[in-house]
């Protein structure tokens, strides 16, 4: 997901942290926010032009912290804000290019999980809602072909709207509590669902504030560091 939280709400330590990195050019470089370049020829939309804190830098910080290891920790931001799971596809411009980027990073770094926050443009009718869940797994399949076949994905269900937000559109979001059940039936190895319901919203009643990205990146965290264990003791058996 792109980043929409105030960065002027932030602390100095999540708007130029240590020990983080980010993939960006083509290189690594220390991870400042907005993570989300404006100029992104692929992932750039007109609502993203400003950027904002995303959930990266502080799921970052909550790994070092759980696993007291704080070897550098690198971010690599493939978002488009707004974009449904079909956008997604496994012939798309979107997939094609995290695919292309993640190799590029993975010649001097190794990847180790990924997060996947993506269902706003699905809610606008029942009929989008119900091709999520195929889409999510099309999509998992496939990134884990290209990637890693037990790579831990962490996904996070959809947050809440408000009832203005809802008035302003003509769909409604119709379709926003359905797919969020749909999301809770997802069922993989290796793969976790964080929930955001309880996350506070921004003024504009869709996206999550400051505090609600910062506490979903430690949610990530702490579901990442869970696949992370469980497979290290199946592995040790």
């Amino acid at each position: 997901m792109a980043g929409r939280g105030d960065i002027s709400e932030a602390s100095e330590a999540l708007r130029q942290p240590q020990g983080v990195l980010q993939f960006r050019s083509d290189q690594w470089q220390v991870a400042k926010e907005p993570m989300q370049p404006a100029d992104d020829p692929i992932f750039s939309v007109n609502a993203d032009k400003v950027g904002g804190i995303g959930p990266g830098i502080s799921f970052a910080k909550k790994m070092q912290s759980l696993t007291q290891d704080h070897s550098d920790i690198g971010l690599l931001l493939c978002a488009k804000g707004g974009s449904g799971i079909t956008a997604w596809g496994l012939e798309g411009d979107l997939y094609k290019e995290t695919i292309k980027r993640t190799h590029q990073a993975q010649r001097t770094s190794h990847l180790k999980g990924i997060f996947i926050y993506v269902g706003e443009g699905d809610t606008s009718s029942y009929e989008a809602a119900d091709n999520w869940v195929e889409s999510f797994y099309l999509l998992v399949n496939g990134l884990r072909y290209e990637l890693g076949n037990s790579l831990p994905i962490i996904f996070a269900q959809l947050a809440t709207v408000s009832e203005s937000r809802r008035a302003a559109r003509t769909h409604g979001f119709i379709a926003w509590d359905y797919l969020k059940n749909l999301q809770a039936s997802v069922h993989m190895e290796h793969i976790a669902m964080v929930t955001t319901e309880d996350l506070p919203l921004k003024e504009d009643g869709l996206h999550l504030n400051t505090t609600a990205q910062i506490a979903l990146g430690e949610r990530f965290a702490l579901s990442m560091l869970d696949i992370i264990n469980i497979q290290k003791e199946f592995n040790s058996r």
